[in-house]
């Protein structure tokens, strides 16, 4: 709610060749924008933010005045995210 733009992200990969294994050990991220080129990481315990799995999709949805996420995963259910430190 301060006007800068803040980072959220997800991903993994799991569709790769055998050899080269999958990339699956990410839940997600959030880095806000502390301003002057500074930015914070914020631990999962911090932002709320834990999803496991393929992240296909992420879209902002308008509630009101809220704004929230919803991430969107292959042969799972959509998960909304309601930003802890709004």
């Amino acid at each position: 709610q301060d006007g800068m733009v803040d980072i959220i992200a997800a991903g993994n990969q799991i569709d790769m060749l055998p050899q080269f294994c999958s990339l699956d050990a990410g839940y997600g991220n959030v880095v806000l924008n502390k301003g002057n080129r500074k930015f914070e990481a914020l631990l999962p315990s911090q932002s709320g933010l834990l999803i496991k799995g393929v992240v296909r999709d992420i879209q902002p949805l308008q509630v009101g005045k809220e704004r929230l996420w919803l991430f969107l995963q292959n042969n799972n259910y959509p998960l909304l995210y309601r930003p802890s430190t709004q």
